[in-house]
């Protein structure tokens, strides 16, 4: 969870190598799972990743979109991994 009033893209990395919505949003507190977003929400969160790493030289491919459960075990998985490189 970022802390309430940062807000992603622009506060992307708080949470280091992770990608999350405020806890106590008033745009996103109804948010439960990926379904509960808007029409077309996740397609331009998919685009700004496409755009953003074209940018930067690199390919983005979305291999998918998961649930809260699935997003909670990444989180997780990619603190350890970044604890360990220290």
């Amino acid at each position: 969870m970022l802390p309430d009033g940062t807000s992603f893209p622009l506060d992307f990395g708080f949470i280091p190598s992770t990608l999350a919505v405020p806890a106590v949003s008033h745009l996103y507190g109804h948010v439960k799972q990926a379904a509960d977003l808007d029409d077309g929400f996740i397609d331009n969160l998919i685009q700004f990743w496409i755009d953003k790493d074209r940018l930067e030289g690199k390919a983005f491919r979305c291999l998918g979109v998961k649930g809260p459960k699935e997003a909670a075990a990444q989180v997780k998985k990619t603190a350890a991994i970044a604890a360990k490189k220290g």
